[in-house]
C-alpha cells in the first residue's frame, strides 16, 4: 500500500474548515439561520441546486425524506428543523392526494421573499471576494473545486448519490 504525506491533506482540512467558518457567517444575520437557509435552498430547488440551475424554484415541494437524504441528515433532525421553518411561516406542509401518508414541503411566498433576500445578499458578499480574487483566480477555484468534487466522488463511487 501506497503511503502518502500526510501534510496536503491536513493543509487541506486546516482551509476547508476555515472556508465552513467563513461560508456559514455568511447568512448569519439574515432571517433564518445557516442551517435554516441551507434547508430552504434544498426545499426552493432540489436536485436543481446541485446543478446550479437556480432560474426558477422548485415548487414541487419535497418529501421530508428526500429532505434528510439530501442534507445527509436524520429524519428527525430535518422534521425538527421543517417544523422551526413552518412555525415561522416559511414553510408548509401538503400531504399528497393519492398517499395521505406522504406530505411534501414547500416554500410560503414569505418563504420564498425571505430566501430571496438571504441568497441575495449572500451573492453580494461572495462576488466582493471574488472582485478581490480576480477573474482568472475565481475561474480557476471554481474549475479545481469541480475537479476535486469529480475526483472525490470517483473515489467513492459506492456512496449514495444526493439526488
Amino acid at each position: 500500500m501506497q503511503q502518502h504525506d500526510p501534510g496536503p491533506l491536513m493543509q487541506l482540512f486546516g482551509e476547508l474548515e476555515r472556508l465552513r467558518k467563513a461560508w456559514t457567517s455568511l447568512g448569519a444575520h439574515g432571517e433564518v439561520s445557516p442551517a435554516q437557509f441551507g434547508t430552504m435552498m434544498r426545499i426552493a430547488y432540489g436536485c436543481k441546486l446541485l446543478a446550479c440551475r437556480m432560474d426558477e424554484p422548485w415548487n414541487e415541494g419535497i418529501t421530508l425524506s428526500e429532505l434528510a437524504r439530501m442534507e445527509r441528515n436524520s429524519l428527525p433532525a430535518t422534521s425538527r428543523r421543517v417544523s422551526q421553518l413552518e412555525e415561522a411561516g416559511f414553510v408548509q406542509r401538503e400531504a399528497e392526494r393519492d398517499d395521505r401518508r406522504v406530505s411534501r414541503v414547500r416554500l410560503t411566498p414569505a418563504g420564498l421573499e425571505a430566501l430571496t433576500r438571504q441568497r441575495d445578499d449572500i451573492g453580494r458578499k461572495v462576488h466582493e471576494a471574488f472582485d478581490l480574487l480576480g477573474e482568472e483566480k475565481t475561474a480557476t477555484l471554481i474549475r479545481l473545486t469541480g475537479e476535486l468534487a469529480d475526483a472525490l466522488e470517483q473515489t467513492n463511487l459506492g456512496a449514495n448519490k444526493l439526488c
